[in-house]
């Protein structure tokens, strides 16, 4: 079964909140210092990107959510950016 916008955006927003729960716990732990400073780089700039990219999904999928509850309820059209 094919997602809908909807589901799509909501996991893309679950997404985004585990991405930030990652970084938030890396930094944490950079603060005891347990691994090596090139480590904590390398996993920083992993989740950063992943964040980023994630991001970049949101304004798409909210466009195709809008277009689609308003071709289905409304006569009116939705306001682009």
């Amino acid at each position: 079964m094919e997602k809908t916008p909807g589901q799509e955006l909501s996991d893309l927003f679950y997404g985004l909140q585990m991405t930030v729960k990652i970084l938030e716990g890396i930094m944490i732990e950079h603060k005891d210092g347990k691994r090596e400073q090139s480590d904590y780089e390398s996993r920083i700039h992993s989740q950063t990107n992943l964040l980023a990219n994630n991001l970049k999904g949101i304004k798409p999928l909210t466009e195709k959510l809008f277009q689609e509850a308003f071709a289905r309820f409304s006569n009116a059209k939705p306001e682009t950016a």
